[in-house]
């Protein structure tokens, strides 16, 4: 077999690689995910924090800290774009007031805790 043929430069003069795909496990989790936060805002309309309607799905612990954070409803909560925006540029406030949690305290206590500060009955 031949090499490929060269394919011919973009037309800023740079190289392009084409993307690579995403494997059929990430696509399921991907899918998986989007439905569990629909599932989520449709049972939680309204922002946790301020009341207005609700837009996003907050996880309250990074999906880079947990892999698992984006399939743990526990760890969701439902906040409206402004509110969302709050939690991610002001993490230690948001800390302060249950909307983030660092990644040592992914445990029961920690989660708790967390609900109590957002004045959250236990689900």
């Amino acid at each position: 077999m031949g090499a490929a043929p060269p394919r011919p430069p973009a037309a800023d003069g740079m190289k392009r690689t084409p993307l690579r795909g995403r494997s059929v496990k990430k696509a399921q989790a991907d899918r998986l995910r989007k439905w569990l936060r629909t599932q989520f805002l449709a049972i939680h309309p309204d922002c946790e924090r301020c009341g207005q309607p609700a837009s996003d799905v907050h996880e309250i612990i990074r999906r880079s800290q947990a892999k698992d954070a984006a399939l743990r409803p526990e760890l969701f909560v439902a906040l409206c774009r402004a509110c969302h925006t709050w939690a991610t540029e002001h993490p230690r406030a948001a800390h302060a007031t249950g909307y983030v949690l660092w990644s040592w305290e992914d445990n029961d206590d920690a989660l708790e805790v967390a609900r109590i500060k957002r004045r959250i009955p236990y689900r």
